[in-house]
């Protein structure tokens, strides 16, 4: 929806009279933030004034349409207090049916337009000293750990105009910090919901995972049904120390008016594993960069991803899996359906660097294309800088196979029943490699909700 204050020219200027140092100035003051971060936000408001808005002639833009996008119209923030939740039962509709029975949300945060409503931790963490909370509050109780590492990963390293924006603007976010050899057994839970329009959402994710350490994270974006286009901005910055653990799952799930541009980043230290599994499934324009940078000998990484396309959307992802050291081990698999008229836009990268000898890295996307008007570009790609390494990728795009069609439905299933078992099969090598059965009944039910009412 093009808004109606608003000529296409201005809508897709590369500027934004709320995006200005004295909004900047303003936020830090209305958060009653300290000097040190007041001075961290204007150095990333000033790299981001020095780069241009992205645009077809970029490679990584090339293949994606953003001038939809009212960029012109959009708040820096509004000076709202949310009011939080006292119980798990106040918590909005979306929080509460994410879950099957409220025993299940034992460490769980929510953020609510940018602001933390609600937190519960179970007994364990707070002996061991696991720091759960919101970002806002790590800059004031523990802002050691968040001046060590904010922006620290390496997000705003691609001159990338969006992740200095959000590093010049974040309104909200969450910090999470595992000490050295805990081992936090129950999953941790992020809620990101938001319900107002007006202003940017700048989400920032922080984790810190120390040595011999082990944690799952699990973090979900959602919307109400908002009836005009919103955007959000969203940057997560991941630290895995030698030896830890960390699962990272993700299931952004945005209503269909939302344009949202995320930087996911880890850096990988010695004999750590860092497992991602990325779901995609809302926002009208989906645009991701998802990397694992391989720094520490023994190193690994498990890169996984989910993407249901309908309606008109478009989600295009990039993939980074880079050998920074030898001995390190990457394996990527993404997969994505697409029906109606929506489409995906995959580019991967497997980059070993000179001296990163013994690497073992594998890629590949898969797209099943349910729709006649759905399309899916896949874009694998290899550097390869040393020579005693083994590097492989693939990517496939295809319809549901007549003859699996014909014989499910000639033992009983209607069209629909018969696709959506196809559709199942498609996505189950990923879902049952998801360590905990809630979460991976969370993204079953949310795939379900997308293979309805499917047309071939």
């Amino acid at each position: 929806m093009i808004h109606p204050e608003l000529d296409r020219e201005v809508m897709i200027k590369t500027e934004n009279p709320n995006f200005s140092r004295k909004h900047v100035e303003a936020i830090a003051e209305w958060k009653a933030e300290p000097d040190w971060m007041r001075s961290r936000r204007l150095q990333l408001f000033a790299a981001f004034e020095k780069i241009s808005m992205p645009g077809r002639k970029d490679e990584n833009w090339r293949r994606t349409d953003i001038t939809g996008l009212e960029y012109a119209r959009y708040l820096a923030f509004e000076p709202i207090a949310e009011t939080p939740a006292q119980s798990f039962s106040a918590l909005p509709e979306l929080v509460q049916r994410a879950f099957a029975a409220e025993s299940e949300a034992g460490n769980l945060l929510v953020n609510h337009n940018g602001q933390q409503i609600f937190r519960r931790t179970t007994a364990a963490l707070e002996p061991a000293k696991v720091i759960f909370t919101s970002l806002d509050e790590a800059v004031k109780r523990h802002p050691e750990l968040v001046q060590k590492y904010f922006m620290q990963s390496g997000a705003q390293s691609q001159d990338e105009k969006f992740t200095t924006l959000n590093g010049a603007f974040w309104n909200g976010g969450t910090f999470l910090y595992v000490p050295k050899n805990v081992k936090v057994e129950t999953p941790v839970r992020n809620f990101n919901v938001l319900s107002r329009a007006k202003a940017a959402a700048f989400d920032h994710i922080l984790i810190v995972v120390e040595e011999g350490a082990e944690v799952t994270f699990f973090e979900e974006n959602l919307s109400t049904e908002l009836q005009q286009q919103a955007f959000v901005n969203n940057i997560v910055e991941v630290f895995v120390k030698p030896g830890a653990r960390l699962q990272y799952i993700s299931l952004q799930n945005y209503g269909h008016t939302i344009y949202n541009f995320s930087h996911k980043r880890a850096l990988i230290e010695r004999d750590a594993t860092m497992n991602w599994l990325v779901g995609t499934f809302g926002a009208q324009l989906s645009k991701s960069v998802i990397g694992s940078l391989l720094q520490g000998a023994g190193g690994n990484t498990e890169m996984l991803g989910l993407c249901f396309g309908d309606s008109n959307q478009v989600i295009d992802q990039n993939t980074l899996q880079i050998h920074e050291a030898p001995h390190t081990k990457s394996e990527l698999l993404f997969k994505t359906a697409l029906k109606e008229k929506a489409r995906s836009i995959y580019k991967g990268t497997i980059n070993v660097v000179p001296g990163a000898q013994k690497t073992d890295a594998y890629q590949a996307n898969r797209n099943l294309v349910l729709g006649r008007e759905a399309r899916a570009d896949s874009i694998p790609g290899l550097e390869i800088e040393a020579n005693d390494v083994r590097c492989t990728h693939g990517a496939t795009v295809g319809t549901v196979d007549a003859e699996q069609l014909f014989y499910l439905m000639s033992r009983g299933l209607s069209r629909g029943e018969a696709v959506k078992i196809i559709v199942d099969g498609f996505f189950e090598p990923v879902l049952r490699r998801i360590p905990d059965e809630h979460v991976a009944a969370r993204l079953r039910k949310t795939i379900d909700e997308k293979t309805a009412a499917i047309v071939l």
